[in-house]
């Protein structure tokens, strides 16, 4: 099993972030929750479901748990805090995957450091009352870019960005199983 620097007899549970509307599809904002819809394909893991219990989208194999909130980015804690508690889960086990505007494309950071005005983040902090989990930022902004973060992450990416924030999973992808 690849999650070898967690806790083995727990679960440990992956969360891709993004806003639940398809007009959000191909936008900065949703980065988290495709790379985890990538994830699960990957691994072979079973098709998402909805479990109604935390308001989110699952999919699970073994202790490993992927989960999609069916919600908008700004509150997503509220799922991530229902997912913790309904899978009893330990806070050294969380993986949450995000966008960042402040990295540029096809940069990525693993950090469990403060939200950087990043409102999922922020929800998340909120409503864990604890700050201590791995988060993978994936970077959405090319350098040309100017606008504000806001202005940026809920508009489509051009498709040479978006592809080549995806061609860029492969390498996420290595360095989260390195990391579990």
């Amino acid at each position: 099993m690849f999650f070898n620097l967690f806790q083995k007899n727990n679960k440990t549970i992956i969360f891709g972030l993004g806003n639940k509307d398809k007009e959000y599809e191909k936008t900065p904002h949703n980065i988290g929750k495709e790379f985890l819809i990538y994830f699960q394909e990957k691994e072979s893991f079973p098709a998402f479901s909805l479990n109604k219990n935390i308001n989110g989208y699952i999919s699970q194999k073994d202790n490993i748990i992927l989960v999609i909130p069916n919600t908008y980015m700004n509150v997503s804690g509220i799922c991530v805090a229902k997912a913790i508690k309904y899978f009893k889960t330990k806070k050294e086990n969380i993986i949450v995957i995000h966008d960042d505007a402040d990295l540029f494309i096809p940069n990525f950071k693993i950090s469990n450091t403060q939200s950087a005005g990043h409102k999922g983040i922020e929800s998340i902090f909120k409503n864990l009352k604890f700050k201590d989990f791995y988060r993978i930022r994936i970077g959405v902004r090319k350098e040309y870019q100017r606008e504000k973060a806001l202005d940026l992450v809920l508009k489509k990416f051009t498709t040479e960005n978006y592809t080549e924030v995806v061609n860029n999973f492969d390498n996420i992808y290595s360095k989260i199983k390195e990391l579990i």
